[in-house]
């Protein structure tokens, strides 16, 4: 199994991503952006089911610096993502 935490994920990587962590959530740190303002890549940096244990992971153990962008979504390979 492929693992996505150490690895720079692109946009079009996304689809096996969720299919990866199906029913999950993800916390995604952003990488770079396009020059539209759309997420290029990223850094898995933690996942679980509970939306709640992300939340506190994100106030206790990472995000604190705000140069950087973070984005928490459910990973459903049913529904498309537009990142």
């Amino acid at each position: 199994m492929l693992n996505w935490k150490e690895k720079i994920i692109h946009a079009n990587e996304v689809t096996d991503l969720f299919a990866a962590y199906e029913g999950e959530w993800l916390l995604l740190e952003v990488l770079s952006k396009g020059n539209a303002g759309k997420a290029e890549t990223f850094n898995l940096i933690h996942h679980n089911p509970d939306k709640n244990v992300l939340h506190d992971f994100m106030m206790d153990e990472c995000c604190d610096d705000s140069d950087n962008h973070f984005m928490l979504i459910y990973a459903d390979p049913h529904k498309p993502c537009d990142l």
